[in-house]
Parts: C-alpha cells; sequence; structure tokens
C-alpha cells in the first residue's frame, strides 16, 4: 500500500465530509436516488487531452456484477488509439467508500482486446483533468489507484489467468464476447474505517 496516496485519499474524504459530502454526493442529484444505469455525471467526465473518462452508475439489485453492500461503482476508461481500454471498476458503500476493484468482460464496457504490459501502463498513467467538485473526485481516484496499485497489479494478472484459462480451445475473441462470463477477477479493497459525514 502507498501510505502517501493513502492519506492524499483521507485527506481529500475529510474536506467532504466537514461539508457533509462524499464523493456520491458531488456526482449524483441532490435529494433523490439514483437511476439504475444512468451515467454519473451526466455525458461522463473526459479528459479529451488524455484520452481518458470516468462515470458513476449503480446496477438493479438482480443484476450481474454487484459486490456486498453495493451502492454502484465507478468505470474508468482510457483510449490508447481511439480504442476503448477499461482502466478498473470500483465499487463503494453508501457513504462512498471502496469496496471491491473488479475487472469485467470485454462485452460489458465494450473494450477492445489489450496486452496485459498496456493495461499496467494506464493502470499508472489513468488521470482525468477536470475542474470544481468533478475535479476533486477524479483525483480521490487517482490517489486510490496509486494507493492500492500493489492489489491492482495482482488484479490484472488475475484477470489474465482468468482469459487464458477460458480462451483454451477457442478464441480469445469468442470469450471476450461470451455473455456468460461477467466478472474476469475481483479484489475486496482493505478497509481502514470510514470517514464520518458531520452535516449534510
Amino acid at each position: 500500500m502507498n501510505a502517501r496516496a493513502a492519506d492524499q485519499r483521507r485527506r481529500q474524504e475529510l474536506r467532504w465530509a466537514r461539508q457533509g459530502l462524499s464523493a456520491l454526493h458531488l456526482l449524483l442529484p441532490p435529494g433523490e436516488p439514483p437511476r439504475v444505469g444512468q451515467h454519473y455525471p451526466l455525458g461522463d467526465t473526459t479528459d479529451a487531452r488524455r484520452g481518458t473518462s470516468f462515470y458513476y452508475h449503480s446496477h438493479g439489485p438482480e443484476e450481474r456484477g454487484r459486490v456486498a453492500r453495493e451502492h454502484g461503482h465507478f468505470h474508468l476508461f482510457a483510449r490508447p488509439s481511439g480504442r476503448l481500454l477499461h482502466v478498473v471498476s470500483i465499487a463503494v458503500d453508501p457513504l462512498g467508500q471502496p469496496l471491491a476493484f473488479t475487472q469485467v468482460n470485454g462485452w460489458v464496457t465494450g473494450e477492445a482486446s489489450w496486452s496485459l504490459a498496456v493495461r499496467q501502463q494506464w493502470l499508472a498513467r489513468w488521470r482525468v483533468a477536470a475542474s470544481g467538485a468533478v475535479g476533486s473526485v477524479a483525483r480521490w481516484l487517482r490517489a486510490l489507484l496509486d494507493e492500492h496499485e500493489r492489489l491492482l497489479r495482482r488484479l490484472l494478472r488475475l484477470r489474465q489467468q482468468r482469459l487464458g484459462a477460458l480462451s483454451r480451445g477457442r478464441p480469445l475473441e469468442q470469450v471476450m464476447q461470451d455473455r456468460r462470463t461477467y466478472t474476469l477477477a475481483s479484489l475486496a479493497v482493505p478497509q481502514a474505517g470510514p470517514v464520518l459525514i458531520t452535516r449534510r
């Protein structure tokens, strides 16, 4: 675990908490529950210069891909050479605290096929420059990636191992489009305890 990045993330959470906020408060419409499948913020958050983006959304309770206590999850993307790469999915609880990092199958996000090396590069390079409240969420996400870099690299290796096992005897592209397989790998985020939101 990267202690400096962990400190940066917790400091940001404390700043939000003093205002009665969390990352979710900054992205979701005030006073109403998120609509299932709707991307937040509306239109996603995109850094055109870097070719990166993210959004938050939630699934219905009957849908695949949820983890225990999940409120919803962030999807982080990059676009090397204009083709989509799903960096990682980050499930969070109702307080906005991270629960799990997940790698989903290709059909879920429509991403292209990428080598492990390219995925590792974008895990380290991903960031989104944005202003205002959304910008603070983007920086919080980057700190979270830095904090758990080793765990995320392990997750990528597990993803590759699962794809390798599934693609024995059939093409990789066929495996990536197989809707029977949703999650390729998932790892719980070590919990440091929630930051208490003091005012809303």
